[in-house]
């Protein structure tokens, strides 16, 4: 089976995101998750995006979580600004694409 092109890119854009997190953080309640979401979407299962969207909002969110040496990363300070500008374009988008597809399926497209 083909997988949409809009969700092969929100698959990519989820592995980046465990790559930095893995890189920077080691994190593992995140990476868990979004791992989660990644084997939902390989096997078509909607719920994959639906799981993914109900990380933000609300405290102690995947909003919440940045990569500075304060919420344990392994970054100096001045390499986490940097990295967090990458981070932060990176969920965005992600979350903007979950968004878009969500919306998709809910008008039955």
């Amino acid at each position: 089976m083909t997988l949409h092109p809009d969700i092969v890119e929100l698959i990519s854009l989820l592995e980046k995101w465990i790559a930095l997190l893995r890189r920077y953080h080691g994190e593992g309640h995140w990476v868990a998750w979004l791992e989660e979401d990644v084997r939902l979407l390989r096997n078509s299962d909607f719920r994959g995006v639906e799981h993914f969207r109900s990380a933000f909002g609300g405290m102690g969110s995947i909003t919440d979580f940045s990569l500075l040496p304060e919420s344990g990363s392994w970054l100096r300070r001045w390499h986490a600004r940097f990295v967090n500008v990458r981070y932060g374009r990176l969920v965005s988008r992600a979350q903007a694409l979950a968004d878009t597809l969500y919306r998709e399926e809910s008008k039955g497209g």
